[in-house]
């Protein structure tokens, strides 16, 4: 590292030497965390979570199986253009 980086990492290092966390802080971060702020959105958990998560795999299943069938079903409409413009009739005279 260079000097300057160096000179400014030992700075912060001397600065921050006596922060140490109060003696109930992990009971407040828990208790901020327990309870959510007003307007705050609370995401569901547990079983909905799951069941959101399986009804988007759901989804996405469905749309690869009709995305590859519209695939196939337009890549067989084109061999069939292709061939009928090789097919093309002869008229005897």
């Amino acid at each position: 590292m260079s000097d300057p980086t160096k000179e400014r990492l030992e700075r912060l290092r001397r600065a921050s030497l006596g922060v140490r966390p109060s003696a109930d802080f992990g009971d407040r971060v828990m208790t901020t965390l327990a309870s959510p702020r007003s307007g705050e959105v609370v995401r569901p958990s547990g079983f909905w979570q799951v069941t959101s998560r399986l009804r988007f795999v759901g989804i996405a299943a469905i749309a690869a199986i009709v995305t590859l069938f519209v695939a196939i079903k337009s890549d067989v409409e084109t061999d069939d253009l292709v061939a009928s413009s090789y097919a093309t009739p002869e008229v005897d005279w």
